[in-house]
């Protein structure tokens, strides 16, 4: 595992871009109108935060690891496979945050998100963009629509929440 992954929808990115760059001691990686991310590498830690969507919830977004390479991504993979399908996504040379990446996507027991990843190039779109329909109106990709494209599933359980470490 290369680094340790956190993401967070946040309300206001210049605002959560100035309290990260204190705190961090740097500024980000990557930065975008609706996106940051920072790589630290003491701890070795991907952490990005994303404009939250209109109907989509603050904080945490999901968890992961970012990999260094596809063999490294394919051992997680062959590790979780004994974890219900329900609860396993696969991408391959999906766009998502401004990178184009292979991915294992699996839920926890309290419907955590991990995102297991391996970059494979950055690209200056966010996401899958989708098809251009010949009214030039977009329609999701079969691929974003299928595997949520940036959004893992959202469960109907939601987590109950404890003010106990």
């Amino acid at each position: 595992m290369k680094y340790f992954h956190v993401h967070l929808s946040v309300t206001d990115i210049a605002d959560s871009v100035h309290f990260y760059n204190t705190l961090f001691g740097q500024e980000p990686t990557k930065r975008r109108d609706n996106y940051a991310k920072w790589v630290l590498q003491e701890p070795a830690l991907n952490f990005a935060i994303s404009q939250a969507s209109e109907q989509g919830s603050l904080g945490l977004h999901h968890l992961g690891f970012e990999f260094d390479s596809d063999e490294a991504l394919e051992a997680i993979g062959t590790q979780i496979s004994s974890i219900p399908s329900e609860r396993q996504r696969q991408q391959s040379s999906t766009t998502c945050c401004y990178a184009k990446s292979n991915k294992y996507w699996v839920d926890d027991p309290q419907n955590i998100t991990w995102e297991n990843f391996h970059t494979l190039s950055e690209v200056d779109e966010y996401q899958d963009s989708g098809i251009t329909k010949e009214d030039g109106s977009e329609e999701p990709s079969e691929n974003c629509v299928a595997n949520g494209c940036c959004q893992p599933e959202q469960h109907s359980e939601t987590p109950s929440k404890s003010s106990c470490c």
